[in-house]
């Protein structure tokens, strides 16, 4: 038994790095949209890339104006006429090119709305891809992502409706640089959309894991406490008299709620993470479990006087522990260290869809940042 306790003492430290990575990772107009509030920047400016210069506006207007004497002078009535219709010609297509980029504007907008839920389940995504699984169980990953994809079916409509109006303007759209921001604003959609839905079967799988790497080390500390409670009990029953057998049976009480809960632990841990194969932890739990339940009817048995079944259970729970040591002995790794590489090797291909269409968000918003820049410009 004393030999089984120093194995267990010896081998039972989980160590937790309790430095995480910074979050290094860059989102373009997405990070610009909850990291600065520079009023200089195109996209959160209280005036609206869509707001026409009005001293561009009467200069071309003048230019027309002059155009049209030129003609008027040269060519007589008809082509006065001809010039004057081509002048509202091209005013009107102004018109038209101005409005058509304040419905671009307008879906912008509402994607900046939607972002205001898309980039706190973003943060949460990227923490889940860089940090270590000891913070992120620290830090209750599980719940972090619960209360972020809480927030993402309030984005769906938003980004829903930037849809629409992007695809109710793209027919009318006159100039190259207009129709080429409306594909990247589509493009822009889409891949919020994908990493809405890759994002959330990440953080689904991810998060299971890290909730087994929590139960696994709730597991291992009612592991360790365990078994100090039954090295008590054990020390105390190797002491005559009847009071320190029953302080004995006290702590064989203890030592069999302890056992019981880390087998619990464990069981849960497995059902989490089937990949890791937690069932020895789950049988070493529950053979120490049988060997304390042998140790209390050896105890009450000798308390009853009955030295024959005191000798028998003593014996059972000999074997039991026995049995439960070289066990131990054979695993030869602390159970949250097996989660820990489970997870990190999950998360390598597990986050792979949402990297993607996190690049191409970025992509997009970044030809979107300079659309907008250029016609504030």
């Amino acid at each position: 038994m004393a030999r089984r306790d120093r194995n267990i003492t010896e081998g039972a430290h989980i160590k937790r790095n309790t430095h995480g990575t910074s979050n290094e990772l860059s989102f373009s107009v997405l990070d610009a949209a909850k990291n600065t509030a520079d009023a200089t920047d195109p996209v959160q400016r209280e005036d609206p890339f869509w707001a026409e210069n009005r001293e561009e506006v009467t200069r071309r207007k003048k230019r027309r104006r002059q155009r049209r004497l030129r003609t008027q002078l040269a060519g007589g009535a008809l082509v006065v006429a001809l010039g004057a219709l081509a002048g509202w010609a091209i005013y009107a297509g102004l018109q038209v090119s101005h409005e058509m980029q304040a419905e671009l504007g307008r879906a912008i907008g509402l994607i900046q709305e939607a972002d205001g839920a898309v980039l706190p389940f973003d943060e949460v995504v990227v923490k889940a891809m860089t940090e270590p699984a000891p913070i992120l169980a620290e830090e209750d990953l599980p719940k972090a992502y619960e209360e972020a994809a809480a927030q993402l079916d309030a984005a769906a409509p938003q980004l829903d409706s930037a849809r629409a109006i992007v695809e109710g303007v793209q027919p009318d759209l006159r100039s190259a640089r207009d129709l080429e921001a409306s594909n990247e604003l589509l493009r822009s959609l889409n891949a919020r959309r994908n990493m809405m839905a890759s994002g959330r079967e990440a953080l689904d799988a991810a998060s299971d894991t890290i909730q087994a790497y929590r139960h696994v080390g709730q597991g291992w500390d009612q592991l360790l406490a365990a078994d100090a409670l039954a090295r008590d009990a054990a020390a105390l029953a190797s002491l005559a008299g009847e009071g320190n057998m029953r302080a004995s049976l006290a702590k064989t009480e203890e030592a069999l709620a302890a056992f019981s809960q880390a087998k619990g632990e464990f069981t849960v841990a497995q059902s989490l993470a089937p990949e890791v194969d937690l069932a020895p932890y789950v049988d070493y739990a529950a053979l120490r479990l049988e060997a304390q339940q042998a140790a209390r009817a050896s105890g009450y048995a000798f308390l009853g006087s009955d030295v024959e079944g005191a000798v028998q259970q003593n014996n059972l729970y000999n074997s039991l522990d026995s049995e439960a040591a070289n066990l131990m002995r054979d695993l030869g790794h602390d159970p949250a260290a097996l989660v820990e590489a489970r997870f990190n090797e999950q998360r390598a291909t597990l986050f792979e869809s949402y990297r993607q269409a996190r690049g191409q968000a970025s992509d997009a918003d970044a030809f979107l940042n300079d659309y907008v820049g250029a016609l504030g410009g």
